[in-house]
């Protein structure tokens, strides 16, 4: 999974390296690993413009939750396919009677090592095998 610096790297969780002293590989790997997430995030911000119940918190379990992202997204292409769904409806009854409630990644990471850690020393092979890949291809950072 892609994933931004917020996150500790591991063998399922692929972070950027770190901003300071890149190498032209290591900020070639950053720009596309930032790519993948860019389009992640286009995604559920048309999720949540679209479906109402994404305009709070889920207080769900975690597989109701999976559950219903997969409904959501049956659903989005649905109305796609059929071109009968109008976003600008939503978002306007939402800017009007919302709670305007927003949660933040750092209000909710309490675990104190995990926010002070040192992200230069994460080295977790799945990123630098990438990372090696993208050299040896030469792929940069389109200029």
């Amino acid at each position: 999974m892609a994933a931004d610096d917020a996150y500790t790297a591991s063998k399922r969780v692929l972070t950027p390296w770190p901003v300071r002293y890149l190498l032209w590989e290591r900020d070639a790997f950053n720009y596309w690993q930032s790519s993948s997430r860019i389009f992640v995030k286009q995604t559920f911000g048309r999720f949540v413009g679209r479906w109402g119940i994404l305009w709070k918190p889920l207080g769900f379990s975690l597989p109701v939750v999976t559950r219903t992202l997969r409904i959501c997204a049956k659903l989005h292409n649905f109305l796609i396919e059929r071109a009968s769904c109008n976003v600008e409806s939503p978002l306007q009854d939402d800017v009007a009677e919302g709670s305007g409630e927003v949660h933040l990644q750092g209000d909710c990471d309490l675990d104190e090592t995990r926010r002070n850690r040192n992200r230069a020393s994460e080295k977790f092979p799945l990123r630098v095998a990438m990372t090696r890949e993208l050299k040896l291809s030469g792929m940069r950072r389109p200029a």
